[in-house]
């Protein structure tokens, strides 16, 4: 009988230490730190030494040279790794005999998006116009884009906080921080840079084979009879000439004029000039830019062997109304752009025609030599 009574009652105490074990937490694991301050490396080693727990993480989750501060006393583990982790997004789980340490972003539903898209405009924050060739760049994850023919911009990164910097040639550069867990539309105004910092000139190699004029660059060079013209700018670029002397013809590289592809904003042009090729019929009181390809053309453009010359005009002011008119010793133009709904749609008109033949035109008809164009945009954002 007392055989029997000690086995029951053997039996019981082995219960009771495996429904305690069983109870038994290791975040409640009891620890006293070794020392009050060091690194997290340090932390969590002393953790796993003195409660006898293994603790498990992802080494690029965590940065080990961070120092933290603990309190001396004796507590749980679960306590201690809060306060190493204090306001840092680390969630601690116990799981199968460890605990682990888990990057809040990574526990992510099953429908959670991995990449997202940030898109919009880059504009003037004067004028709202929108400006080619910005660049935008995300540099948490060395991503850039430059902006399209309508300064558009549509670039892919992986959903969470991201910082977007933007930048464009004569304007102030901008930051912003977006929150993209899903697609987000962002429009970056940027402000005509005033100031003027330290450059630094490094030497890097010439890219000659493309050129990209502004308005500023076509009137800077030299002109025929007081009036500058694209055609005549771009006959000062590198292995090209100019056909016979004083005419607009564009021969690069031994080609002829009609290996060149002309385009207009993007439409092909198949005669650009006029009055005998003294002038070509892209009115400079229009222009933007031009982009002048003289080889490696891109994969859009196609069908010549010598160059593309593709001219943009201006897409007209968002804010206010303006013009200017001009009077030459060849001809005379007129040139309006403004708002037909602010900061959503625009218009730019433009008109020249030559006033020579009002001059013999008394004395003779059978001159008859003149030549007009007219250029109309409207643009809607």
């Amino acid at each position: 009988m007392r055989l029997k009574f000690h086995s029951i009652l053997c039996i019981c105490i082995l219960l009771a230490l495996n429904v305690y074990a069983q109870g038994s937490s290791l975040l409640n694991t009891p620890y006293k730190p070794s020392f009050k301050k060091g690194s997290i490396d340090a932390f969590i080693a002393d953790i796993q030494s003195k409660a006898n727990v293994t603790v498990s993480f992802s080494n690029a989750s965590l940065n080990f040279a961070q120092q933290v501060s603990l309190r001396g006393k004796t507590q749980t583990v679960g306590d201690a790794l809060k306060e190493i982790f204090s306001g840092q997004n680390i969630d601690i789980i116990e799981r199968k005999d460890k605990i682990l340490l888990v990057p809040q972003a990574i526990k992510k539903k099953g429908n959670a998006r991995v990449n997202t898209t940030i898109n919009g405009y880059i504009k003037d924050a004067a004028s709202k116009e929108v400006l080619i060739g910005a660049i935008v760049y995300v540099k948490d994850v060395g991503i850039g884009v430059i902006t399209n023919e309508y300064g558009f911009y549509s670039i892919t990164v992986p959903a969470g906080e991201h910082t977007l910097h933007t930048s464009y040639i004569g304007y102030t550069a901008d930051t912003m921080l977006l929150n993209a867990d899903d697609d987000v539309r962002r429009d970056v105004y940027l402000n005509t840079g005033r100031t003027l910092t330290e450059v630094v000139v490094k030497g890097k190699e010439k890219q000659t084979d493309h050129v990209q004029l502004t308005i500023n660059d076509i009137n800077g060079k030299p002109a025929l009879l007081g009036e500058s013209d694209v055609m005549r700018a771009l006959q000062n670029q590198a292995g090209v000439q100019c056909g016979i002397d004083g005419t607009s013809s564009v021969l690069v590289r031994g080609g002829d004029p009609g290996q060149n592809l002309n385009l207009l904003d993007g439409v092909p042009v198949y005669y650009v000039d006029h009055f005998f090729g003294l002038t070509s019929i892209f009115n400079n009181e229009a222009i933007k830019s031009v982009d002048f390809y003289k080889g490696a053309f891109p994969a859009r453009y196609g069908g010549r062997l010598s160059s593309i010359i593709d001219v943009n005009t201006k897409d007209g002011d968002m804010e206010k109304w303006g013009g200017q008119f001009t009077l030459g010793l060849v001809k005379g133009s007129l040139n309006l752009e403004g708002p037909i709904v602010k900061e959503k749609a625009s218009v730019m008109f433009s008109a020249r025609r030559t006033w020579l033949d009002l001059l013999w035109r008394p004395f003779t008809s059978a001159l008859a030599v003149d030549f007009y164009d007219i250029n109309t945009k409207v643009n809607y954002i």
